[in-house]
């Protein structure tokens, strides 16, 4: 996993600790594996990331736990990077297709 913290719009993502923040506020931690999913979705920003190839990367072989858990991680995360009046949403379900990162072009590393 891609240890580097960043920035997806206004939520500062620390792989390292499992933990989301929004601006300045206080710092939300995350189970592994939801972070895990984000920080793929962030490595391949500006694509549409199949479910499956989700499943494939984080979770491995075990196909069924992975439809369930890919299923829990993606609203745990939505509900974590919640929508703010005025702004995209940071994850975005394209029907039959996958995940792209919405707001792709607002990712900054450090």
């Amino acid at each position: 996993m891609h240890n580097q913290p960043f920035k997806i719009g206004r939520y500062q993502v620390t792989p390292e600790e499992f933990s989301i923040q929004i601006d300045s506020g206080e710092k939300q931690s995350l189970q592994p594996k939801f972070i895990e999913v984000l920080v793929y979705l962030a490595k391949h920003h500006g694509r549409v990331v199949p479910r499956s190839e989700l499943i494939d990367h984080i979770w491995g072989t075990d196909s069924f736990v992975g439809e369930k858990s890919l299923t829990n991680a993606i609203w745990h995360l939505r509900k974590t990077l919640t929508k703010v009046e005025g702004e995209e949403e940071v994850i975005k379900t394209i029907r039959k297709a996958g995940y792209p990162n919405h707001n792709g072009d607002k990712i900054t590393r450090y």
